[in-house]
């Protein structure tokens, strides 16, 4: 048999293992970690206890795909360094739910993590970025270095604000990294699929409420995601057969980004800080009114549909992109009334 396929396989077996005794053992974990969600804060909508354990195998999937690669060489380097840096990020979020860290030292140490992963790997350095409406590059130059960690924040903390209900931001994850594996293929994609797995299987519990991804969870897997976008996009920047247009990228990530930029600017005008958590963001208010899996049909609806209609049909970005805005905001004003 071929080397790689039984690295592929002792990864996915270990893997599922230690997701079944994770989850067999997670309030015993939670309890000896100290990361047991308790319902005690008025935007909790959750009633019992429930373990941050959700992505503790995913955890192990990493190392264990670390340490192949470490022996064996199977693909770039530089996914050492993504799965290291969202490795630290981990710790860092398990260090958050145990102690519930001050955000912005949460969001320091991440800038630090991030500026060590693009200064040792430069192939997940945002340098330039293709705009398809204008048919050209914009080159970054000097300011590659602090547009990259301000992307990776954004997307970081937009994917935090996801972690709202049971299934949201995981369910979020998994098309993403879906619709990245079909448009920038690198030599990495075999172990997606294992991801991928590992994720699915904590989408099932988690949308059973049986156990969440706490800030370790959300802020490894966010930050895995945006390593590994920019890494597959910089394989193919230069490649005019495959989609680069930073609009469709704008338009993957737009529901959660732009509900994001409404929060701020609500939270900013009320005075608060525009790092506070509240439950106003689209799928507190959407569930309001309808049932856990309505709300997230309707929001998988809402991120899905607009990158499915510029990949396969190839409609104009301008118009995807303000139906959608116009889409978003009357579903809030509707769930507001």
């Amino acid at each position: 048999m071929n080397l790689q396929f039984l690295i592929i396989l002792e990864i996915l077996f270990i893997s599922i293992f230690f997701y079944l005794v994770i989850f067999k053992y997670k309030k015993k974990i939670a309890l000896y970690l100290k990361t047991i969600d308790y319902p005690l804060q008025t935007r909790k909508i959750h009633k019992y206890p429930t373990p941050k354990t959700g992505s503790y195998a995913l955890a192990i999937t990493f190392l264990l795909i670390l340490i192949n690669n470490l022996v064996f060489n199977l693909f770039s380097k530089d996914f050492n360094i993504i799965i290291f840096s969202s490795l630290i990020i981990f710790i860092i979020g398990l260090a958050d739910d145990k102690v519930n860290l001050n955000p912005y030292i949460k969001i320091f140490l991440i800038s630090i993590i991030v500026i060590f992963s693009i200064e040792i790997s430069p192939n997940i350095l945002i340098t330039k970025f293709y705009l398809a409406t204008f048919d050209t590059f914009v080159n970054l130059n000097e300011f590659s270095r602090i547009f990259t960690i301000l992307c990776i924040l954004l997307l970081i903390n937009a994917f935090n604000l996801l972690d709202g209900i049971n299934g949201l931001a995981i369910g979020a994850i998994l098309f993403w990294l879906i619709y990245i594996l079909y448009l920038y293929p690198t030599d990495f994609d075999i172990y997606i699929y294992i991801i991928l797995l590992v994720l699915f299987l904590s989408f099932i519990h988690n949308y059973s409420g049986k156990h969440f991804l706490g800030d370790s969870g959300s802020l490894m897997i966010s930050s895995f995601l945006s390593f590994y976008l920019i890494k597959s996009i910089n394989y193919h920047i230069d490649d005019p057969s495959y989609f680069r247009s930073s609009e469709m990228l704008f338009t993957l990530f737009m529901i959660p980004g732009i509900d994001m930029f409404r929060l701020f600017i609500e939270r900013i005008i009320n005075k608060k800080n525009p790092f506070s958590a509240d439950r106003n963001h689209l799928h507190h208010l959407v569930i309001k009114k309808n049932s856990l899996k309505t709300t997230l049909v309707i929001y998988f609806f809402l991120i899905n549909i607009p990158i499915f209609l510029i990949i396969f049909f190839k409609i104009e970005f301008i118009y995807i992109i303000s139906t959608t805005i116009i889409v978003y905001f009357l579903v809030i004003n509707f769930c507001k009334k």
